[in-house]
């Protein structure tokens, strides 16, 4: 991740739990990352002005193509669920773009002022302070999440997957993000205003099992506050160890797929985690008949 998207992704996140101050942590080179972002912008300017064809460079830059674009907008012609659902494409055939800049999801508006959001960022402030399990020792991070205070999904991740999530401080970075926020689009729902976006392990481990339940077990705690401010109308988990850790039992994805749940009477779609997807697309075809379930769920009846 550039300094420039690193820094942009942090400074979303303190607006998003309502900051009203900057809240720099956890030793952050804050200095070396404005600097990095200045010399960055000075490059990117000099070289348009040598190449001289800035709306050319910038379309590209987007990753879109015109037939890519007509897609979507035929996709989300019409207002009602019933209609979005049966036009919206199956996961397996979107194209994969790996776009370059901040996600045009996640740019917004400062958002209202809110209860929620002052409780939110209450909580925020004593999950950094966590030192309750191991890997509060090697974190350079919590991984609080990202989203709306007002979301009417809250969605849970397994635990953060790459050093990108500890830079930005945020869930669901890296080529997971890229494949998350294709599905919110597909979805038709906004990262900043639809969604409050987390992980179930909020701290990342450094070996190769990211996630620890002992320590998943610890942060349910912190995760059931976040649930209690935000009141979603439905929770979407991304993984069995999430859903294990959630539910208290060993059940398999597929029997986790298949069951309905309900978690703090707020009904719960379990689905395959966004990295086995990337592993096997051709499990998306099937992820996206859970998906359309919390459209159900949250759509206006």
């Amino acid at each position: 991740m550039s300094a420039r998207s690193l820094l942009s992704a942090y400074l979303r996140t303190q607006r998003d739990l309502g900051f009203d101050e900057l809240v720099f942590e956890h030793d952050s080179k804050i200095k070396y990352l404005i600097n990095k972002v200045d010399s960055n912008a000075k490059s990117v300017s000099d070289d348009r002005a040598v190449r001289g064809s800035i709306d050319r460079e910038e379309t590209a830059a987007a990753g879109f193509n015109s037939a890519a674009q007509i897609s979507t907008k035929s996709n989300f012609g019409n207002t009602s669920s019933a209609s979005k659902l049966s036009k919206i494409k199956p996961l397996d055939t979107f194209n994969y773009v790996k776009l370059s800049a901040p996600h045009s999801s996640n740019i917004k508006s400062l958002p209202p002022h809110s209860e929620k959001r002052e409780k939110l960022a209450v909580l925020y402030r004593e999950a950094v302070k966590c030192d309750k399990c191991k890997l509060s020792q090697s974190r350079s991070k919590v991984i609080f999440g990202t989203g709306s205070a007002e979301g009417k999904v809250l969605v849970i991740g397994e635990s953060p997957l790459c050093a990108d999530d500890e830079n930005a401080g945020l869930p669901f970075q890296g080529e997971a993000g890229e494949l998350y926020h294709r599905i919110l689009d597909r979805m038709n729902l906004s990262g900043g205003s639809d969604v409050f976006t987390t992980y179930l392990q909020k701290c990342r481990g450094v070996d190769e099992n990211m996630f620890h339940n002992d320590c998943a077990v610890i942060c349910k705690s912190l995760l059931d506050r976040q649930i209690e401010i935000i009141e979603p109308k439905a929770l979407l988990v991304f993984g069995q160890s999430a859903a294990n850790a959630l539910f208290n039992n060993g059940d398999d994805i597929e029997k986790l797929r298949s069951a309905n749940h309900t978690y703090k009477d707020i009904p719960v779609i379990v689905t395959y985690s966004l990295p086995l997807m990337n592993k096997e697309p051709n499990l998306r075809t099937g992820s996206w008949e859970d998906l359309k379930k919390i459209l159900g769920m949250v759509s206006p009846k």
